[in-house]
């Protein structure tokens, strides 16, 4: 990738006054009716428009200042017009063409999520307000909405404490777009057209969001896209007395749209997981027992159906544990790795005994998503592999020499329209780090250098590298 970088860094000189603010807003964009794919992750694209954060700034390292508006380039809100293949376009001399700067405030960090609904983008980004002190608590999320031109910057929604354990997803059903967030222990739902914030719980241990990335709106009202099941939030809170409950906690649901919260099972100590093709997966330690076990159990009639819930392990795990996508409505298995290092499913239990498959015995992966039949995953080395359930064939994306990959935000990954996206590491001349978003084409047989999108900052660039060329 190094032999793209000079023409890069000559686009940012010849660019910088164009980036230097947004007030007029950008020329062009997409239809209002352009579908929308990949909501919710390091990019979004709607119509030939692919909207992305061009870089990944830890929010631990900033200083007063760093995220105040027109000030920020790296990490900000970039859009690229596509060619009519969904490629990036390039001048004659491999200048890349046709990437904007559409919002000057950090949107890549480890929060970080885009979404657009119409004719509007939404994202997080980390808060910059002093206070009494003059000091600035960037754990703190700030939501915004603008215009798909960078105009009309709007700020929703603060949270109310600083965390690291801060979820959220952007919804639209009814008219409506809603911002739920898990703020420490609580759990809020923002309906954003009216800026009325409703707490629908608290002493919240964790939550399971529905995560839609697909949208379609035509010319008289929005495709509601959602079903049933992904108009609520589930969680695991702490019982009330009005729960009745001898031991554990409260495993419950609350809708989006009214607020009204159904508890779903009680008298254990429950954890929601995933909500994965219409099925809660949560585990369950009864007062009797010493270990959390998985279980899944569907969506029915507006609750979910624990009658109906299977049991998916008999051990506990101390690896992290991906769900793989439900099939047809069917249980596929939990991915993790052993303690070997080695990638294993733990598939249905069958007459009272686990089944393990072990997928990778050459290759030591780490999993850190799951899209389709599609496992991706990087080695020791940082180097990217996508593994197919089925067919178990490994292939390498990324290669260490060419680039370093970087996978420690919460949104790491983003796969969508043939490409896989993810930040890479560049280093400058004194050894300043900056990590920058790039993508893979995934139909690709053979390793090839990944497709950086945006600009690099000159203080990443290593100038004495291309002199030596």
């Amino acid at each position: 990738m190094k032999k793209k970088v000079l023409s890069i860094f000559l686009m940012l000189i010849v660019g910088i006054f164009i980036f230097s603010g947004c007030t007029n807003g950008l020329l062009g964009g997409p239809e209002l009716t352009d579908p929308i794919t990949s909501n919710g992750d390091l990019s979004v694209q709607k119509g030939n428009y692919l909207y992305f954060a061009n870089g990944y700034t830890n929010s631990a390292n900033l200083v007063k200042g760093d995220n105040k508006l027109g000030k920020v380039k790296h990490s900000a809100l970039y859009r690229a017009e596509l060619d009519s293949d969904g490629n990036l376009q390039y001048d004659e001399e491999g200048n890349l063409i046709k990437v904007e700067l559409l919002v000057s405030k950090i949107v890549g960090f480890e929060n970080g999520g885009i979404y657009i609904f119409d004719d509007k983008i939404y994202f997080a980004s980390p808060n910059d307000e002093q206070d009494k002190t003059g000091s600035v608590d960037f754990t703190k999320l700030d939501f915004y909405s603008a215009n798909l031109n960078g105009t009309n910057i709007q700020r929703i929604y603060k949270t109310e404490v600083g965390s690291k354990n801060i979820r959220y997803q952007f919804y639209k059903f009814g008219g409506v777009v809603y911002l739920a967030v898990y703020d420490s222990a609580n759990l809020y739902i923002v309906d954003v057209t009216t800026n009325a914030v409703k707490k629908v719980a608290d002493g919240v241990s964790n939550v399971a969001m529905p995560k839609v990335t697909e949208y379609v709106c035509t010319e008289s009202q929005d495709s509601d896209t959602l079903t049933d099941a992904q108009k609520y939030i589930y969680y695991a809170r702490t019982a009330v007395k009005t729960d009745n409950v001898e031991t554990g906690n409260v495993l419950a649901m609350v809708s989006i749209t009214t607020g009204q919260e159904t508890v779903i099972a009680k008298n254990a100590t429950y954890q929601a997981i995933d909500f994965n093709g219409g099925n809660l997966i949560y585990t369950q330690r009864l007062i009797n027992e010493d270990i959390s076990y998985y279980y899944t159990a569907p969506y029915v009639n507006a609750s979910i159906n624990t009658s109906e819930a299977v049991k998916l392990t008999q051990q506990s795990f101390s690896n992290a544990v991906l769900v793989l996508n439900f099939e047809n409505g069917n249980y596929r298995g939990l991915l993790t790795t052993n303690a070997s290092g080695y990638m294993v499913v733990v598939k249905p239990i069958v007459g009272g005994v686990a089944q393990f498959d072990v997928l990778n015995e050459d290759t030591k992966l780490t999993p850190i998503k799951v899209y389709g039949d599609d496992i991706y995953c990087y080695n020791e080395d940082k180097e990217l592999f996508v593994l197919n359930y089925k067919t178990k064939e490994l292939k390498q994306i990324s290669n260490k020499d060419n680039e370093t990959l970087y996978f420690d935000m919460l949104v790491n990954i983003d796969t969508t329209n043939g490409y896989v996206y993810v930040y890479e590491e560049y280093v400058g001349d004194n050894d300043v780090k900056g990590y920058y978003l790039v993508r893979y084409k995934t139909t690709l047989t053979d390793v090839e250098e990944a497709e950086v999108l945006g600009t690099i900052l000159p203080e990443h660039i290593k100038t004495e590298e291309e002199s030596g060329d």
